[in-house]
């Protein structure tokens, strides 16, 4: 079931176990932060490299082990167009662990991406890197 974030209050509630820092197991100082509905994913506590900042504006049912946030880019750095859209893939939650997947494609809808990611096989199984919260 997908439902848009804005229906649940901005999705705080929805990602309410992916609101948090992670750091990722194998990169170090390399993380993804969700609070409430803004996205980032950077290198180094410091944010010395941003690679994504973006708002989630939908997002998969988040009840499950795994799911996908569809995010508006704010800010791509140097990988993604800003007011672009990407797909993050999360899967294996348990406890403080889990293993997140940002797509190699980003489109200029919503609709779009959705179309290109729709589900957790979209995603290349390669992609997917073990975080732990922090």
């Amino acid at each position: 079931m997908v439902f848009s974030a804005a229906a649940k209050n901005n999705g705080v509630e929805a990602l309410e176990y992916l609101n948090r820092l992670w750091k990722n197991v194998d990169m170090d100082d390399y993380y993804i932060t969700i609070r409430g509905t803004t996205f980032t994913e950077f290198l180094d506590d410091e944010w010395d490299m941003v690679s994504i900042i973006g708002v989630i504006v939908d997002n998969t049912d988040t009840s499950g082990s795994s799911g996908i946030l569809y995010i508006k880019v704010t800010d791509g750095g140097y990988v993604y167009t800003n007011a672009r859209f990407i797909a993050v893939a999360w899967q294996n939650k348990a406890n403080d662990n889990i293993e997140f997947a940002t797509g190699n494609y980003e489109k200029a809808t919503l609709a779009e991406i959705k179309t290109t990611y729709g589900e957790i096989a979209d995603f290349n199984e390669d992609s997917f890197y073990p975080y732990k919260k922090r």
